[in-house]
């Protein structure tokens, strides 16, 4: 987002990830304690070296290397039962999985209009950058083939109020307008 589309800053979550709230729970609870963020993904090093909760990051094959120099055989550990996060946060890893649980947390006290862009394909940057030129491409084109046959009335009544993601209208929404305009033009 900061380099390919710094306008949209203001609209992306600020929501820290669960890392970075259980190493600050950790670190409420035992000040001195020293935090090591335990997972599969290689990729969690680059936050973890921006967060100032967490000391560590370690990959799951890292462990077990780890585990395998200590003679550890997790085996033949004694079990502990551990608490069962919600179904929201085993989600929040998955594209859109954020938004999810937000959603479930507002449940229908506001209306929530998530826009999610799984990494930075060309088809998602382009997403992105239509959402900075305040536009979408061939959108209103194609709903104007759509709307063929339609009538006018019709139209509004589908259109009127649609949203294009942060924006407050969209094409649909602005041809529903015009359809009114043209309505109301015709009579005079």
């Amino acid at each position: 987002m900061r380099r390919h589309a710094p306008e949209l800053l203001p609209h992306v979550s600020e929501t820290a990830t669960p890392m970075h709230y259980t190493a600050e729970l950790a670190r409420q609870r035992h000040p001195e304690t020293v935090t090591v963020f335990i997972g599969p993904c290689v990729a969690k090093r680059q936050e973890g070296l921006h967060d100032e909760m967490v000391d560590y990051v370690l990959t799951f094959e890292e462990v077990g290397a780890l585990f395998n120099a200590r003679g550890i055989v997790v085996e033949e550990c004694e079990e502990h039962e551990l608490e069962r996060p919600s179904n929201e946060a085993r989600g929040y890893a998955i594209a859109g999985g954020v938004a999810a649980a937000v959603e479930k947390m507002v449940g229908e006290r506001m209306e929530v209009r998530p826009v999610s862009i799984n990494g930075l394909s060309p088809q998602g940057l382009k997403k992105l950058q239509s959402f900075v030129k305040g536009g979408c491409p061939g959108n209103l084109l194609g709903i104007s083939r759509i709307v063929i046959g339609m009538k006018a009335e019709d139209v509004i009544e589908r259109f009127r109020g649609t949203r294009c993601g942060f924006k407050s209208t969209s094409c649909p929404d602005q041809l529903s307008y015009a359809l009114e305009e043209a309505l109301a033009a015709a009579a005079k």
